[in-house]
């Protein structure tokens, strides 16, 4: 029976005597390195990534810390996971981002048009394009403003599936001596245009977001510039509107109205949408 104890007792003193060293042997080794993720922005030019982003999503790895999205508004798709998934991803974007197959994309002409209007009565006479004289009927019924006029008309060809914006300057906004030499600005963006129902005129075409933003300067200090106490001091003001459309094709819709350059002043913003050579 000593004789056992003994044999007992020397295990438990080899058992203490190599603890330290496993516990050093397994501190000393390193933990294993997370997954080796990459990321990548894909450019889309035809398709939509809220089209692609479902078939895209299976080829993904799935793991924990991986990501895929889309944003309309750059058109882009954002990836992060590993580089074989990458690959996978870009080969199927190469393939899917194509024009839409069995329809030819349709050439459309827009046109923007700007009407200013105002509680104070029209100067002269203020000659309205034929197409806007209905608009102008119907703003006058709905409306209290005293005076409509017409700023400009913008004109823009394009394609449909797709997207098209651009910017410049407007001379006048309003009539005021003392703003003749202070030119305004626009911008305009319109993005996922596409015919979707009818035929001839009765085509029906959808926009996916309208932005119309303009710079419309004016008199900060009217009343001491009338007197002639004080210089005119001019100012911008930025106006902006955003929304999605259905209309007609030829139909003038308005779009929106915003007040400029002071409470009895606004510009309203009219499209028209139609097919080329219909």
């Amino acid at each position: 029976m000593k004789k056992e104890w003994k044999i007992c007792l020397l295990l438990i003193a080899a058992l203490i005597a190599t603890a330290p060293a496993f516990a050093q042997a397994q501190t000393d080794q390193k933990p294993k390195a997370g997954p080796e993720y990459k990321g990548r922005v894909f450019q889309l030019n035809h398709r939509s990534p809220r089209v692609l982003l479902p078939v895209l999503q299976p080829l993904t790895s799935g793991s924990a810390g991986s990501a895929i999205s889309g944003s309309e508004e750059t058109r882009t798709i954002s990836v992060r996971d590993f580089p074989e998934n990458l690959e996978a991803i870009e080969g199927a974007i190469r393939l899917l981002d194509k024009p839409e197959t069995g329809s030819r994309r349709v050439g459309l002409e827009i046109q923007i048009s700007l009407i200013g209007a105002s509680q104070e009565p029209a100067a002269g006479e203020s000659k309205i394009p034929q197409p806007l004289a209905p608009v102008i009927t119907q703003l006058q019924r709905t409306l209290s403003f005293k005076s409509y006029r017409h700023i400009t008309t913008l004109n823009q060809l394009t394609l449909d599936q797709g997207r098209v914006g651009a910017s410049g300057a407007i001379a006048q906004f309003f009539p005021e001596r003392w703003l003749s030499e202070t030119p305004g600005g626009y911008e305009y963006n319109l993005r996922d245009i596409r015919v979707i129902a009818g035929t001839g005129t009765a085509a029906t075409i959808q926009v996916g977001e309208f932005e119309f933003i303009a710079m419309v300067p004016f008199i900060t200090n009217p009343k001491q510039v009338e007197i002639g106490t004080q210089p005119p001091k001019v100012d911008r003001q930025r106006i902006s509107m955003a929304t999605g459309l259905t209309l007609k094709e030829g139909e003038q819709v308005v779009v929106g109205t915003s007040g400029a350059g002071g409470e009895d002043k606004a510009i309203i913003v009219v499209v028209s949408i139609r097919r080329t050579g219909s």
